[in-house]
């Protein structure tokens, strides 16, 4: 059928010169066919074989394996055996539990490193494994840069990260690395990830996968000193062999290609919508397929959406008055709005609590992304950079230097706008929780820390008004984060709270919305079951 269908594409003019597939058995054994057929088709023509692909009427096509599914097969063996491999000819073991132990100690603060990983990045029970994101989200610049970094912390804690998790991310360096050149998709790079993009003559693909296959050919999977073969590693080295063979046919043809366009995602989402048409049409058969094509062509070709439903248009806003009050700023009859003149006293114990050398970090690296919106804003004024950048050298870097892309520059916050950010959080997360139910709470926000705190340090002669700015700024992201976090404690999908809960002996100061939040989805799990 390949050869078929590949035959077909060439009598209407389209040229083949690669095919993509996963690592299915059948799939397998179907490249070692062909490639095993031109192999003895050439010898008997008397013909050295230096083709790298099989043939289909003398024209040569390259197989490849879908990259995406050969890395998320890496990361499903790292979950349950130790990796063994060889970089800058210093033999390295990486471990998912350093991993595991990493998520656990960015979770014991409120304040995060790494937001997006969650369980079901990190666990088994909670994981998707079919799922991309997840896997490219723990194999990233973010947290390997960091765990390199605070593997060399002295941290007093059960999670502290041991000097070997170094080693386990280089190995997440290696991989984040090696997927941002084999997923461009533009012809320049972004600063941020130089390999991502497109493959030209001169560009530094071909060196960077040239020693990426000498370290996957080191790379072995090991179960109590027993080597475990790994197809996903095999496939990946056959990959990055038939990228490079790619490269010297292409380059010569074009200015550039994109990796990316070497992938099997049009083919998963075209049969995700063949099975999803009709709700469920999960095995059809021939005629039913045709059908559905035909249904999908139409639909997709000649609307410009989908089909409406068979109601009226109701233009009813009754449910959406909130929104409307807080898009339009208009009072709403029945809500109590919060007076700017209430007072609310914040704990010492609240605002006064040590801070983690992790949470330490993470608000310097929370500050430096204030000051460089600031900076923005005031158009790169220089009085107003010296001082939300002047430091007396007490402001952890460690984060921002570890997180620093080649080329980037982050912006490294002064001492004032440190301790005035971590102040804001503290104070704000523990008002906000206690008085969300009240109305023009991020007024009352910047009245109260207006009055409590002082900006005015911040203000120069062109900008008068920079510390409300920032304050602004502040209550904005604050309140957005909170919300982002109750929503998804609500649906389950942050269990690091009910961790935090353990950790805590202090209860009276837990945020009392997200320990409702969490008393509902334990309530709703409950009755599921």
């Amino acid at each position: 059928m390949i050869k078929k269908i590949i035959e077909e594409c060439q009598v209407i003019g389209v040229e083949v010169i690669a095919t993509i597939c996963d690592q299915g058995a059948a799939n397998r054994a179907a490249i070692n066919s062909l490639l095993r057929d031109t192999a003895e088709y050439l010898q008997t023509q008397g013909i050295e074989n230096r083709y790298h692909g099989f043939l289909i009427k003398k024209q040569e096509v390259v197989p490849l394996y879908d990259v995406p599914h050969l890395f998320k097969g890496i990361r499903n063996n790292l979950m349950k055996y130790n990796a063994r491999f060889t970089q800058n000819d210093v033999i390295k073991v990486a471990k998912w539990e350093h991993i595991e132990k990493f998520y656990l100690l960015d979770t014991m603060d409120p304040t995060r490193l790494c937001v997006k990983l969650t369980d079901a990045h990190i666990y088994a029970k909670h994981m998707n494994k079919m799922k991309v994101s997840l896997m490219t989200q723990v194999f990233s610049w973010n947290v390997g840069s960091l765990m390199k970094r605070i593997s060399q912390w002295n941290i007093e804690s059960d999670c502290k990260l041991p000097r070997e998790a170094e080693e386990t991310a280089d190995l997440i360096l290696f991989l984040d690395s090696l997927f941002d050149s084999l997923n461009g998709n533009s012809r320049s790079a972004p600063i941020s990830k130089p390999f991502k993009a497109g493959v030209t003559s001169t560009s530094p693909h071909k060196l960077s996968w040239t020693d990426a296959i000498r370290l996957l050919q080191s790379l072995k999977f090991c179960d109590h000193e027993k080597s475990v073969q790994v197809p996903s590693v095999v496939n990946l080295v056959k990959t990055l062999k038939g990228f490079l063979y790619l490269r010297s046919k292409l380059v010569l043809r074009m200015e550039y290609f994109l990796p990316r366009a070497f992938n099997q995602d049009c083919v998963e989402n075209f049969f995700a919508a063949i099975r999803s048409y009709g709700r469920r049409n999960v095995s059809p058969n021939v005629p039913h397929f045709i059908a559905s094509f035909k249904s999908l062509v139409v639909n997709n070709y000649m609307s410009s959406h989908s089909p409406s439903a068979n109601c009226e248009e109701d233009f009813t806003t009754g449910v959406l008055d909130n929104l409307k009050s807080f898009l339009l700023n208009q009072d709403l009859p029945g809500v109590e709005p919060l007076e700017p003149a209430v007072a609310v006293e914040v704990p010492v114990s609240a605002i006064a609590y040590k801070r983690s050398p992790v949470a330490s970090s993470t608000v310097a690296y929370f500050a430096g992304y204030i000051g460089k919106k600031m900076i923005k804003k005031t158009k790169g004024c220089e009085s107003c950079n010296n001082k939300l950048s002047y430091s007396d050298g007490n402001v952890p870097m460690e984060v921002i230097e570890a997180r620093q892309y080649p080329g980037s520059k982050l912006y490294r916050p002064g001492s004032y706008l440190f301790f005035i950010c971590g102040q804001v959080l503290s104070r704000s997360l523990y008002i906000i929780p206690r008085h969300c139910a009240k109305d023009k709470l991020s007024d009352f926000l910047l009245t109260h820390l207006m009055h409590t705190l002082n900006f005015n340090s911040f203000n120069c002669p062109s900008h008068p008004n920079l510390g409300k700015l920032i304050v602004s700024f502040l209550v904005r992201c604050i309140l957005y984060f909170w919300c982002k976090q109750v929503n998804r404690i609500l649906t389950g999908k942050d269990t690091k709270f009910e961790r935090f809960l353990k950790l805590t002996s202090n209860l009276s100061l837990v945020d009392p919305i997200k320990l409702h939040a969490h008393n509902l989805h334990l309530q709703k799990c409950k009755y599921k079951k």
